[in-house]
């Protein structure tokens, strides 16, 4: 005992690497000696098992090695290599093996999941696995052994598809135990050979086939609500596979019985009777029998049936008819059918079966109770909600225990879900064409059912259909544009004008609607003459829409003309609108009001930015928007999207446009007016207002190159990046661009201030602006910034993030190399600030996107990277830079930061496997006596336990 204590220490202490040559000799045993099984059975390295099994061949260690060595458990199955080989030199031979010895019965109550990888072996063994199949859903009939089975039921070929085949894909095909069902497309493929199997295999197995299919059917219709649902589909012919897998399950295994009758009718010559015996009422269920039987007589009647045997199965169905929960489309196309070739020898018979399929006529007692419910229209609706829901019962939890009140009480045996019995509408959808001796005392009934619900619907159409939305004025808008288009815009607008204003909410307004679809149609005709639209159109709501509309096909396609006429005409347009609403000529409803003012001060800007004549006087213009704006402000705190916020209302766009103004304005002075100078240092002295300030940080850059003075006097204010609402946040978000005037802006911050900024919890927009102006422009923040940020309590992250987006920023293609070297330069100062510095490797960690700059230099990048992962392996993407540098598989540099990379045990679960799967291709792809290659292959055994590799040299 003490010995064997010694051995299994001694072996758990040597590594991969020590063991690995007397494993690599062990797996090219084929004959092994009783000294060679004891160790392999004896063996405990985990490293072991995986590679051995990956390496034997021959039969002699199947017959030599211990079962506990050789079989599948919960959590894995070494040999599994090892196995499959043997089942593609002799797949019977093993199920042999397997047969004897109780070794199935223990891999079965080892598990699931160990019984799953077993039946994943029978892909191997092809049909000679069936009966393993068949045994192991036997005793775990659960989702991982019935994935594994389908699958092995798809790969065995057709010549060996037998009956011990049917009996195993039927089991796989069923519902499990646990509730699992394949997915649709599984199902269908494997019906699909089922069905094939059947046709092909003579009458044993086509009886097989049969039973199966039923079988399978009848597993989902036990499952909760499929039997109710696959009664609402309309064809049993056409499966579909929505509203659920076990749904579309049943929906195709019906579909697949109806199939097989088919075929076994026009095919194999195989009776009715014979045929449809499987379906059995125990087994489906009543209807769902009658169903089957029905389609199947439909699909096997041909143009007129006479059979005897047809007719009576066909009487069958329709004496069942009261059991019916709907008519269906498919049903009803039976039901024409019979009506219509019915011989007259077998008319008293048709009508017999009818009339026992309507079942009891209704008293007069049952009609007035229930004339009585539909004319409530709240127990209706209770009904309605009722059946929809499920029951009353499901009804009661959703609306309150005395919602469904004014639905009576229950009956005792049954719950109420409809007003009116199944039988009845059926009878009701039958009246067109029943016989008239049938229908005669059901009159009363078919009356009343015609009086709350209107005639009958046609015997083929669908449960649920799709109708088209009704008309909401789109066809009366493309009516409009076309007499548009004919007659010009001007009687276009005035046709508007004409009409009576529709009323309601913008959006749900037809005349309003038409109007901006018509701009949108065809800008350029409405903008020709827009004095001449507005008087044409005269209302202020119509107004309103026509110049918003036209102002948004302009933001988006772009002024139509160079001397900027429409955009002047169309501010003197919007002017008059302002000049309304303050002679209280206004609309009557204020977000068109709104609207109207938005419109304006988007115009006004717009003019003002494209250095047109606004159309209106500037003083006027520049005192209502000053108004405007001071009447908007106020102390405001608005964390997230504050200029968004701002823009959104009238007085945030008045303080954008008094920007836009000012910035025209001091083009050539350098100076703000007066009335921007006031009105902005009033709100950046107040500085309580997030909206204000954000819009006036969206015009920092401009800010900056034409109003310098004010700029200046105001900047630390303005460049607050300590501060949440500063504006320079607005200014970094929002930023289209990056040039020497933005770089001028980022050197204005204070360095202490913005070292500060990116240790904080910052978004990651910011973190890119700042990575591309070090890329770009190094020396903007000073030559000693990275050396104080990285000395900071979150310093070494915030120098990561920053490397990593000057990495993701660095182009492929550089002509003049200037950023290239840059990019280096700034890896090469980190490398240096961490140099003996633990505390600060952290920073290296973005160095890893560099793997992914493939314009850098190759060599240079791998001597970088080298010093990088030396001194912190845990580098971002590491699966990135281990499959650039196994591109350089010769070069001893790649092998040694491929080594690092390995030999890191922090790296995630998947980034860790394409390490090592590198790893490994460079081992391969490098030749024996290459620096590094050792070490490289020593990593791997050690790390990854590669035997194979660990002999590298």
């Amino acid at each position: 005992m003490l010995h064997d204590c010694l051995l299994l220490i001694q072996e758990l202490i040597a590594t991969v690497v020590d063991q690995a040559p007397e494993w690599v000799e062990l797996g090219k045993v084929t004959s092994p000696t009783p000294e060679q099984v004891r160790k392999v059975n004896d063996l405990h390295n985990p490293a072991a098992a995986p590679y051995l099994f990956s390496q034997f061949d021959g039969w002699e260690w199947l017959e030599k090695l211990k079962d506990v060595r050789l079989l599948p458990e919960e959590g894995e199955w070494p040999a599994r290599p090892y196995f499959e080989r043997l089942a593609g030199q002799d797949p019977a031979r093993l199920v042999a093996w397997l047969n004897k010895g109780g070794r199935l019965e223990a891999i079965r109550r080892a598990g699931p999941a160990a019984t799953a990888r077993l039946v994943y072996l029978c892909q191997r063994l092809g049909g000679h696995g069936a009966p393993l199949v068949n045994g192991a859903l036997k005793q775990h009939p659960v989702d991982v052994v019935r994935t594994e089975a389908l699958s092995w039921a798809q790969e065995v070929a057709p010549q060996y598809r037998d009956a011990a085949w049917v009996e195993a894909t039927v089991r796989a095909l069923s519902v499990g135990s646990d509730g699992s069902v394949a997915d649709s497309w599984t199902v269908r493929a494997v019906l699909a050979q089922l069905l094939e199997a059947g046709r092909t295999g003579g009458a044993q197995l086509a009886q097989r086939v049969r039973a199966g299919l039923a079988a399978v059917l009848a597993s989902y219709l036990a499952v909760e609500g499929v039997r109710e649902r696959l009664q609402m589909s309309d064809d049993l012919r056409k499966p579909d596979t929505a509203w659920g897998q076990e749904l579309a399950g049943a929906r195709l295994a019906a579909a697949a019985c109806v199939e097989f009758a088919r075929i076994e009718s026009g095919e194999i010559g195989t009776g009715l009777a014979v045929r449809t015996g499987a379906w059995t009422a125990k087994a489906l269920g009543g209807w769902e029998r009658e169903r089957l039987v029905a389609v199947h007589l439909l699909d096997c009647a041909g143009g007129e049936p006479a059979d005897s045997a047809w007719w009576r199965a066909a009487f069958g169905v329709l004496g069942r008819l009261h059991t019916m929960p709907c008519l269906t489309p498919d049903i009803g196309e039976f039901v024409q059918l019979a009506l219509g070739t019915c011989p007259p020898a077998a008319t008293a018979d048709l009508e017999a079966a009818l009339t026992e399929g309507f079942g009891p006529v209704p008293d007069q007692d049952a009609l007035q109770a229930v004339r009585a419910r539909l004319a409530d229209e709240d127990a209706r609706l209770a009904d309605v909600l009722a059946s929809a829901l499920g029951g009353a019962e499901a009804l009661s939890d959703l609306l309150g225990e005395d919602a469904t009140d004014a639905a009576g009480p229950a009956p005792e045996e049954a719950e109420r879900e409809s007003a009116l019995p199944p039988v009845w509408r059926t009878v009701y959808c039958l009246s067109p064409v029943a016989p008239g001796s049938v229908m005669a005392p059901w009159r009363p009934t078919v009356d009343l059912m015609a009086e709350f619900t209107g005639p009958p619907p046609a015997l083929t159409e669908p449960l649920i259909r799709i109708v088209p939305l009704p008309d909401r004025g789109e066809n009366t808008g493309k009516g409009f544009a076309a007499r548009c288009e004919e007659h010009g815009v001007l009687a276009g607008a005035a046709e508007l004008a004409g009409r009576a204003p529709s009323q309601g909410h913008y959006f749900d307004r037809a005349d309003l609607q038409t109007l901006q679809d018509a701009v949108f149609a065809d800008p350029a005709a409405w903008s020709a003459d827009i004095e001449g639209v507005m008087a044409a159109l005269g209302t202020f709501d119509l107004c309103t829409v026509y110049l918003q509309s036209l102002h948004t096909t302009w933001q988006s396609a772009g002024f139509p003309d160079t001397d900027t006429h429409l955009l002047t005409a169309a501010c003197a347009a919007a002017w008059t609108l302002k000049t309304r609403i303050d002679a209280g000529d206004g609309s009557t409803d204020p977000d068109i009001d709104e609207r109207a003012r938005c419109t304006l001060l988007h115009l006004l800007r717009q003019a003002w930015a494209a250095g047109a004549d606004p159309g209106v006087d500037e003083t006027a213009a520049v005192t209502w928007l000053t108004s405007a704006v001071r009447d908007w402000t106020g102390p405001a705190s608005v964390p997230d999207n504050p200029y968004i916020t701002a823009i959104a209302t009238s007085g945030g766009l008045a303080l954008v446009a008094v920007l836009e103004w000012a910035v025209h304005r001091t083009t050539d002075t350098g100076h703000l007016p007066v009335e921007a100078d006031t009105l902005l240092t009033e709100i950046v002295t107040d500085g309580r207002d997030d909206r204000a300030l954000a819009a006036i940080g969206a015009f920092l850059t401009r800010l900056r190159r034409h109003a310098r003075p004010w700029y200046t006097a105001h900047r630390a204010v303005l460049l607050d990046i300590a501060a949440p609402p500063a504006p320079i946040h607005t200014w970094l978000f929002w930023l289209p661009r990056l040039g020497a005037d933005e770089y001028a802006v980022l050197g204005d911050l204070d360095p202490r201030r913005t070292a500060d900024y990116l240790q904080g919890d910052q978004v990651e927009e910011a973190i890119k602006r700042f990575a591309v102006v070090l890329l770009h422009s190094p020396g903007t923040f000073g030559s000693g910034f990275l050396a104080e940020l990285i000395t900071g309590d979150d310093g070494p992250a915030a120098v990561s993030a920053l490397l990593g987006g000057v990495a993701r920023a660095t182009p492929h293609k550089d002509d003049a190399g200037r950023l290239h070297e840059h990019a280096f330069r700034l890896w090469d100062q980190v490398l240096e600030l961490t140099d003996g510095a633990p505390g600060l490797v952290g920073a290296l960690a973005g160095t890893g996107y560099f793997g992914f700059a493939e314009g850098l230099d190759q060599d240079r990048w791998l001597a970088r990277t080298l010093r990088t992962v030396t001194a912190n392996p845990g580098i971002e993407v590491p699966d990135r830079v281990a499959e650039r540098a196994a591109r350089s598989a010769q070069a001893p540099d790649a092998l040694r930061i491929l080594t690092a990379l390995v030999s890191n045990p922090g790296t995630d679960f998947y980034s860790s496997h394409r390490v090592i799967a590198f790893a490994q291709n460079a081992v391969d792809a490098s030749t024996p006596g290459t620096e590094g290659r050792a070490g490289l292959g020593q990593a791997l055994g050690r790390y990854a336990h590669d035997v194979q590799r660990a002999t590298a040299r």
